[in-house]
Formats: C-alpha cells, structure tokens, sequence
C-alpha cells in the first residue's frame, strides 16, 4: 500500500517475490526444527520465478563482517557467524552434498585452498557455494547425504533407532531431522548440529516432488 510500498527495501523485492518467499520458507524450517509454531502463511500462488540473480547492497563475505560488528557481543545462534571459511563449508557441507555428491567432491578441494582464510577474504568460495545452494536437491544426493548423517551415530545410538531414520528417508524429512538434532544436541556435535541441511529441507513446501 503506501509510505513503506515505496521504501527502497521493498521495491528492491519486486520481480523477486520466489526468493522472499524462499526466505520465509527457511525461517518456518528453522522455526520447525526448534519445535515451535508459526502463524505467518505466506500462500503466493504463481508466483514467477526470477530470471536474474538477486543485487546484493552488499557482498556476500563484507555481509558476515557487518553481522559481526552487530551482534559480536550477543551469544551465539543454532548457527554461530562463521570467522573462518573452514566454518562456513562446515555450516554447508551436507546442503551441498544434497545438491549432489560431485558438489560436494569439487568443494571440498575447493575448501582445502580457502579454509584457513578468513571470511573477509573468502568472497570466491562463498559465492561458489551459494551458486551451488541456488540449485534444488535431487533425491538420489538427498538419500546419500542423510546416509552420512546417521552414518555418524553408529556407535552413539542404537542399531534400531538408525533403522528406524534411515526408513524415514527421504519422505519423513519433516519428522526425523527434528530426532537427529535434538540427539546431536545432547552428544554435542556441532558440525552436524550447526548444519544449514536441517532447518533448510523442512522449509521445502513440495519436497515429496524432488526429481
């Protein structure tokens, strides 16, 4: 409507409303796998899908810098802000590896160059994964990379709790991604923990239709 309909931050939405979308989605994803409810329906029907890639005000490695002078004193979130580029692939890894596990292959030597650097000086690997993350997950890599979740509790919980995850792959996402975190939680395993991958794949409104 008026006044803020023309405020630059909302005009610069306009012919981008699946990626305002896609960030609602993944706010109701992580708002689910903290077990709480939302009532904010965002129900966009026909929404077109933007030809060209959002303009960012600013770059994507000066963003996390800017994150850091704001809320550098406050306690850290499920995903604290990455220092080093070696943080950042650890939050990504199994978001890239549902894209498919050549992505994830051709990152991690990718990582092996930039993971000592520090966020600021990342921009080229962090634009890399996030031209990955821009793609859909297939369900062949999903399969795979939850087999490598669960994989990690093997001697941590037991064999028919594992059975039991892994025989709701892929179509219980909704339900087993909320069991996994909460026992990485209590066995404190932060790379699996901090993963973009749990809140991400709850925010898929048609995930029973990956191709």
């Amino acid at each position: 409507k008026r006044g803020y309909a023309f405020h630059p931050e909302v005009q610069r939405w306009r012919g981008y409303l699946d990626r305002l979308m896609m960030r609602h989605n993944l706010l109701v994803g992580e708002m689910t796998l903290r077990g709480y409810k939302h009532k904010s329906p965002m129900l966009l029907e026909d929404i077109e899908s933007s030809s060209e890639g959002l303009t960012f005000v600013d770059p994507l490695e000066n963003q996390f810098a800017i994150l850091a002078d704001k809320y550098g004193g406050s306690e850290a979130g499920r995903i604290p802000l990455p220092r080093r580029c070696s943080d950042f692939w650890s939050h990504h890894k199994y978001s890239c590896m549902s894209r498919g596990y050549n992505h994830y292959k051709d990152i991690s030597r990718f990582s092996k160059e930039y993971g000592g650097k520090c966020i600021e000086h990342g921009g080229e690997f962090i634009r890399y994964v996030y031209d990955i993350l821009n793609e859909k997950p297939s369900m062949p890599a999903l399969q795979n990379t939850w087999d490598h979740i669960i994989g990690y509790f093997e001697t941590k919980v037991s064999s028919t709790t594992r059975k039991d995850w892994l025989e709701m792959v892929p179509y219980e996402i909704h339900k087993l991604a909320p069991l996994v975190y909460k026992q990485a939680m209590a066995l404190d395993i932060p790379f699996i923990t901090e993963s973009t991958i749990l809140a991400e794949l709850l925010s898929y409104d048609d995930l029973f239709s990956i191709d």
